[in-house]
């Protein structure tokens, strides 16, 4: 096995959408979003043999002070959603010293299965690795298909009651394009 920097969207892309419960935040393309907002991203893989066997992008974070810190949101991620040790091993070997060159003082990790205690075997005697819920430690992947009353009926009366609620009080639902994305963007700003 060998840690490799991975450059070809589409090996990431097809690793990362491959694995159950993927997550976009590992995606080429909101590393490319994140290099625009802060510059320094790294995507690296471990190779066993010719096949991704794991990955993680790096996301390289501004402190106050001139200090840092490294970010993997949802990840890492390994084949199969199974943590794998000596890819582990390698993975997290290879971003503390990519962490000493860029001088930056820790790793804050959440990734998108329970693998906490694998890694704090790992991460024992060094101080650099933090695994913390930074994005939602619990989500809900919820088929939409079907029609408005079905999916009503599938959800807690508690939840029909909120959803009637925010529609008495003029809450709407609507499908936007891009044309809208300012607006997106000026909520999520406001509410984060």
């Amino acid at each position: 096995m060998k840690v490799i920097k991975i450059d070809d969207k589409e090996q990431l892309d097809s690793f990362v959408g491959a694995q159950q419960h993927s997550q976009f935040i590992q995606s080429w393309e909101w590393g490319e979003f994140q290099k625009a907002v802060s510059g320094n991203v790294w995507r690296l893989g471990v190779l066993d043999g010719d096949r991704l066997v794991a990955s993680a992008k790096i996301i390289k974070k501004d402190l106050p002070m001139g200090k840092s810190y490294f970010y993997c949101g949802r990840g890492p991620v390994f084949d199969g959603g199974i943590w794998n040790e000596d890819a582990g091993v390698m993975m997290f070997e290879e971003i503390e010293r990519l962490a000493k060159d860029e001088m930056a003082m820790f790793l804050r990790f959440d990734p998108y299965f329970d693998c906490h205690n694998e890694i704090a075997r790992i991460a024992k005697g060094r101080p650099f690795f933090q695994g913390v819920d930074v994005q939602p430690s619990k989500t809900l992947i919820k088929d939409i298909t079907p029609d408005e009353e079905e999916l009503l009926k599938s959800m807690h009366q508690k939840t029909r009651y909120n959803i009637k609620l925010a529609e008495k009080k003029g809450v709407e639902v609507v499908e936007v394009g891009i044309e809208k994305f300012e607006d997106f963007w000026s909520l999520l700003d406001q509410t984060t």
